[in-house]
């Protein structure tokens, strides 16, 4: 079984990333078996990710905490508050507990540090914070298994 098996995949996902080498890095990690199927969309600051979000509507939204106009958990809040629902993993690259707590509790579904993760890796926390940004949602508490 693969990362992608038996998953709803999310119709288009927003990389919101100042580095253009590690925005196509990311891009990269996406499945090939989701191309075509999921919208790629791409912003370099916060200016550009709140104008692509508002117009597109991504369902899922792979964030940068620095970006060239905005630090921190600031570009999280905004996006947290322009789209309430939307699904948001953020990568950085802070290897910190802390920092990953932090942006948890503001709002992220899903932490990432840039150098810790394969393929698989940002695939499952791809769709995982999808499903939990749909359970929220639905006012559903997904329960333990087992």
């Amino acid at each position: 079984m693969t990362a992608s098996d038996n998953v709803t995949l999310p119709a288009s996902v927003l990389i919101v990333e100042d580095s253009p080498l590690h925005a196509r890095i990311l891009q990269s990690l996406i499945p090939n078996e989701w191309q075509g199927r999921v919208s790629i969309l791409g912003a370099s600051n916060l200016e550009a990710a709140l104008e692509v979000a508002s117009t597109k509507g991504p369902e899922c939204i792979i964030l940068d905490l620095i970006l060239p106009d905005a630090d921190g958990t600031v570009s999280l809040e905004a996006l947290r508050a322009l789209l309430p629902s939307v699904a948001i993993v953020v990568v950085s690259a802070s290897r910190d507990p802390k920092v990953a707590m932090q942006v948890i509790a503001k709002g992220a579904h899903e932490f990432l540090s840039k150098w810790d993760f394969s393929s698989d890796e940002f695939t499952n926390a791809i769709t995982l914070a999808v499903a939990r940004s749909h359970f929220a949602a639905q006012g559903a508490v997904p329960q333990p298994v087992g």
